[in-house]
């Protein structure tokens, strides 16, 4: 395949999204490639990162193979609607009352990433295209089905969108950032700073808090307060959902943006393809070090000799994401009576070994 690509193409741009399955063309004879640096960017992995440095996101929940559910935590209790996404499939959207059992199903095979995603009916996203220009920012575009509902949309101020360009380069690559609209659902800064802090000294592993657990969270900060407005957005309604690299197909909106703000921007010129090389690899660096940090195996970087792909790890700890900090769920956790303060005295999980595999 590199050989056919290296005699024929000069440069090659992802649509987006692909899947978990799809591999990115790494290799050094290869053409240049826009899009996902790596495949983990397909995995969850890459959201639990994404929620990490931009402090901002729903609720989630990483459960690792084999971990067994006894109530909903705490940091997910205003919600109504999930999205369920097993290992190499699709999400989909599971009510409260279903949760528990498909969650104990489904980890039995692989493990589990739930998000947070409405109350009383599934939340509205916007998508942000870049490249971005860094003087204006960008524009939110709303799925059609979703415009009906009048919603007022988030702006370039957002502060979860700084945080997030300092760590991913927005300016040199194409996609687009989507946002979920989340009120009255995310649980409140005070909350997730004290969950956090009560399971900080007996993390599962030692991995411990990652994120900063402080009071940064997108739309109760004094920083999300000055965004609020300004552009006509309402910032503190939203928080950030997920990136996708590559040119979208699924709405012709969306996907003019994206082509737009490619030629607008120059994004083929050699500086640029440049930089975008050098960001995609510390982009890749960056992720694979958080990964690392909960897993008990080393990550594989090159492709098995006879196998046409290589293994995204499993997580080895169930992981939370509280809308504030990713942190792993400690042993205290599995005892209702020892986290009377942080859970309300009724989450339980316990943990059991996988039982096939």
């Amino acid at each position: 395949r590199s050989r056919v690509l290296e005699r024929n193409y000069q440069l090659l741009v992802s649509m987006g999204p692909i899947s978990q399955e799809s591999l990115p063309v790494t290799t050094a004879s290869a053409p240049q490639h826009i899009g996902p640096p790596l495949i983990e960017v397909n995995s969850f992995w890459f959201k639990l990162w994404l929620y990490h440095v931009a402090r901002s996101g729903p609720p989630s929940l990483v459960l690792r193979r084999g971990a067994r559910l006894g109530c909903i935590p705490r940091a997910l209790r205003n919600c109504q609607k999930f999205l369920v996404t097993t290992w190499s499939h699709d999400s989909v959207s599971v009510s409260a009352p279903n949760l528990l059992f498909t969650l104990n199903e489904a980890v039995e095979f692989s493990p589990v990433f739930v998000q947070a995603y409405g109350v009383a009916e599934e939340s509205v996203l916007g998508h942000m295209a870049f490249p971005i220009d860094p003087q204006r920012g960008g524009s939110f575009v709303i799925n059609p089905e979703q415009r009906a509902r009048n919603v007022v949309g988030f702006d370039r101020t957002h502060p979860a969108l700084a945080r997030l360009a300092a760590s991913v380069d927005l300016e040199h690559t194409c996609g687009y950032v989507t946002m979920v609209r989340s009120p009255n659902w995310l649980p409140s800064p005070e909350a997730a700073a004290a969950d956090s802090a009560a399971s900080a000294d007996g993390a599962d592993g030692g991995g411990g808090a990652v994120a900063g657990a402080g009071t940064g969270r997108t739309g109760t900060g004094a920083g999300a307060g000055a965004g609020a407005g300004t552009g006509g957005g309402n910032n503190a309604d939203w928080c950030l959902f997920d990136v996708t690299f590559g040119v979208p197909l699924f709405d012709p909106k969306i996907n003019s943006e994206v082509c737009n703000r490619i030629w607008d921007r120059g994004l083929f010129a050699p500086a640029s393809l440049a930089e975008q090389a050098k960001s995609g690899r510390l982009l890749s660096l960056r992720l694979l070090d958080f990964i690392e940090t909960y897993t008990s195996v080393p990550i594989q970087t090159e492709v098995p000799k006879g196998a046409s792909t290589r293994s995204i790890p499993y997580p080895t700890h169930s992981l939370l994401f509280d809308g504030c900090s990713v942190r792993v769920l400690s042993p205290c956790e599995a005892m209702a009576e020892q986290c009377a303060d942080a859970f309300d005295g009724s989450f339980e999980l316990q943990f059991a070994a996988a039982t096939s595999g």
